[in-house]
């Protein structure tokens, strides 16, 4: 009976060792089986990352706008609007950031009814800007952008029987904007802040300028 008690125990801690082991085969191959699917899930979505980063390709793009500017006086209450048109020629160096270049310019000038009676002519004020920025962008068809850049502000006049009068001023720029990509078409709405301008004739007279402006454009 004792042999027999022996006996009986080993084959019974045998029994319970095989099931160890079994059960921890099963669970090294549930293991397995997820780090395989973990790493199947991790190729497949560094291969898309990849290759949305093959698909780009830094490119040129551009576009023509339309909208308003605006100039205001900082020591009186004189504002002046003008249809502006203009471009921009930009450099897409990854899918989120690039380099653009941006002019603006006025479509006709505006009667200024303070400094005209101190010229005794009839003068008219036109604003015209340029800028070189660094672009930002989001990702997807909808997007939204900013840029940060220098500018170029250029307030001037006109009149008749004179050659016109032009001061300009260099400084801080920025725009905030939203699109939609269409392919190679983009169709933006966009913001931009100039520096602000200096009035030619009376330096001491300053303007805050900005625009809002729709612009149609393409990659090239």
């Amino acid at each position: 009976m004792n042999s027999f008690s022996v006996l009986l125990s080993s084959a019974r801690a045998f029994s319970a060792i095989a099931e160890i082991r079994i059960e921890m085969i099963s669970y090294l191959g549930i293991q397995m089986k997820l780090v395989h699917v973990l790493t199947v899930l991790s190729l497949a979505v560094f291969g898309l990352n990849t290759q949305a980063e093959e698909d780009f390709a830094p490119h040129w793009y551009g576009d023509i706008h339309m909208g308003n500017t605006t100039t205001s006086m900082q020591q009186a209450p004189q504002d002046f609007t003008f249809l502006s048109i203009g471009g921009t020629i930009g450099y897409a160096v990854n899918p989120n950031f690039g380099w653009e270049f941006i002019g603006s310019f006025a479509t006709n000038g505006k009667d200024d009814a303070l400094v005209s009676p101190n010229l005794n002519v009839d003068a008219k004020a036109r604003y015209d800007a340029m800028g070189f920025y660094f672009m930002g962008k989001t990702s997807g068809q909808f997007y939204v952008k900013g840029r940060v850049g220098l500018g170029i502000s250029t307030f001037s006049y006109s009149a008749s029987g004179y050659e016109d009068e032009a001061k300009r001023t260099v400084g801080f720029a920025y725009g905030v904007g939203a699109g939609v990509q269409l392919e190679k078409v983009y169709l933006e709405l966009n913001y931009n802040a100039f520096p602000e301008a200096k009035n030619p004739f009376f330096s001491e007279l300053k303007y805050d300028a900005d625009q809002l402006v729709f612009s149609v454009g393409a990659q090239f």
